[in-house]
């Protein structure tokens, strides 16, 4: 059973887009009147996003839909930008006279796709939301159709966009064939370093995203298309597709496609060098607003990308200080030992002061065992004198899957993952409540968890959640189905009636019951006329 509470956001705009437009239809000059309950839709849809958890982390249908901490900030931080929009420009389109009902019903259109963009957790779902979004943008870009440049900019904008769209479909063409699947968990288990046809789709996939955030060299329609547009509409360019587009950017780069980050990393430095530089030096001369605020827009794209090219992971390293003396000569921090595995290597570090170190070293493949802190210099080394001597290492937690996929209070689920030995909880949660499971831990790869009982209704999916004593928790990517328990025999009778009669020379006894769990079941029997049992129904209150 599918849970659409998280999704209420997306569906209320599509319910507001389509009574918005028959109200238009149907209700003369109300474009002032649809103008105002479109800010108020999307006043509605933050607080249906705001209603839920923004820590949570939940992925549906099938695991192309994910509802988690950076999806529910930029929805998020796009509506709010979408009101800002609609309210400063307000004025605006009434004195350049396009004060008409399509305007804000293009905007919300747009919204919306932007906000399948957002959550988007598979490449055909993330196509459907680009081409939601560039649909009602490649109208609002000519939406002043007196005005020619207008509607040149509408046009350029449609045909470019066009062109890179085909690149970035072509690109999850590419993908989908060389790994199997769209889905990006998927996607990332299918990964081959060595498959080149894999390194094109990405190629092109960053091609057409590039276009989308107008960075260089792919930026030449946005200076145009901003100078043609309303000026309205040259906002709602500047700020609310960068950030549908840069949250796809994180989302295909740094789950899919991480493990291959040496292939893509230097293509998305180059985007933000060239950007950072081309949009500022070009920005100087300038003398139309609207072609600076583009320009401006390209060479902050860069420092946006220049924060995704980075390449980091949480939980990549373990930092922290060494106190000493005579720290100010020193070249070289090294972790080394052994434990599952080798665990040596160089860290980065930083001489605070001459008694102090702050270091960063990274993880072996591994991950685990205890090793020694050892400080080289010029005159020799030093190693680690802390509690026994060594620091220990400890794996990430991290789930890859369980089984089984549902279950009944009291049952076990197995979970397979890494860390386990650091678990510390194990927690059911549902969007209304949430309960803490007892658990064993019988491997650092293996953990079988009981169940717990906790207020959820039948059929509802429950995410699994470990955590980790000093590490940070890990969720399922999958969903756990809780299946009530079945009433059992044990029944106290509370109270008892005749039923009318049902049926020809048929009688019923109507029961109500009462488990021994406190929950209360109505139980029918259906019985002849010579007194013989034919049937029994069995249903909770």
């Amino acid at each position: 059973m599918i849970n659409l509470n998280f999704i209420y956001s997306e569906i209320f705009l599509c319910l507001a887009i389509m009574i918005l437009l028959l109200i238009g239809v149907f209700k003369k000059n109300s474009s002032y009147l649809i103008y105002n309950l479109s800010i108020l839709s999307l006043f509605v849809c933050l607080a249906l996003i705001l209603n839920f958890p923004i820590d949570a982390n939940i992925e549906l249908f099938n695991n192309s839909y994910k509802i988690d901490y950076l999806s529910s900030f930029m929805k998020i931080l796009l509506i709010l930008s979408g009101i800002f929009v609609l309210l400063s420009s307000s004025k605006y389109i009434q004195i350049i006279k396009i004060n008409k009902i399509e305007y804000p019903i293009l905007v919300l259109s747009s919204i919306t796709g932007m906000m399948v963009m957002i959550s988007s957790n598979d490449l055909i779902l993330f196509y459907i939301g680009l081409e939601l979004q560039s649909l009602a943008l490649y109208v609002l870009a000519s939406f002043n159709r007196d005005n020619i440049l207008s509607s040149e900019s509408g046009l350029k904008y449609f045909v470019l966009s066009a062109l890179s769209s085909g690149l970035l479909l072509y690109g999850c063409s590419l993908i989908y064939g060389f790994s199997g699947s769209t889905n990006f968990h998927l996607i990332a288990e299918n990964v081959n370093k060595d498959s080149y046809g894999l390194t094109f789709g990405i190629i092109f996939i960053i091609t057409g995203l590039a276009f989308k955030i107008s960075a260089v060299p792919f930026h030449m329609w946005a200076p145009d298309v901003y100078e043609g547009s309303p000026t309205s509409v040259t906002i709602f360019f500047a700020i609310l597709p960068k950030i549908a587009a840069l949250t796809v950017f994180i989302r295909i780069l740094y789950v899919p496609f991480f493990n291959i980050i040496d292939q893509w990393q230097i293509i998305i430095v180059f985007l933000s060098i060239a950007s950072m530089l081309f949009g500022s030096i070009a920005a100087i001369g300038q003398k139309n607003l609207k072609r600076l605020i583009a320009y401006s827009s390209i060479g902050h794209m860069g420092y946006a990308l220049a924060g995704i090219s980075t390449g980091t992971k949480f939980n990549s390293n373990i930092s922290g200080f060494i106190s000493g003396d005579n720290l100010k000569p020193v070249t070289g921090v090294f972790i080394s030992g052994s434990g599952a595995g080798t665990i040596t290597g160089t860290s980065d570090f930083v001489n605070v002061t001459n008694k102090l170190i702050r270091f960063s070293a990274p993880f072996s493949s591994l991950e685990v065992g205890s090793g020694f802190l050892v400080v080289d210099g010029p005159r020799g080394t030093a190693t680690s004198q802390i509690s026994g001597g060594q620091i220990e290492l400890i794996r990430p937690v991290s789930i890859t899957s369980f089984s089984p996929l549902e279950g009944i209070t009291g049952s076990t689920v197995n979970l397979v993952g890494s860390g386990f030995n650091d678990a510390s909880e194990v927690v059911f949660t549902t969007v209304s409540s949430s309960g803490n499971a007892s658990f064993t831990i019988n491997s650092d790869s293996g953990i079988a968890a009981i169940v717990p009982k906790f207020t959820i209704s039948e059929g509802q999916d429950a995410t699994i959640t470990v955590k980790g004593v000093q590490t940070d928790q890990q969720t399922a990517s999958n969903r756990f189905t809780v299946i009530h328990d079945a009433p059992t025999v044990q029944f106290n009778v509370v109270s008892g009636r005749a039923a009318p009669e049902v049926g020809a020379n048929r009688s019923a006894i109507f029961t109500v019951v009462e488990t021994i769990d406190g929950v209360d079941y109505y139980v029918t029997k259906m019985i002849n006329p010579d007194g013989r049992e034919i049937r029994m129904n069995t249903e909770r209150v």
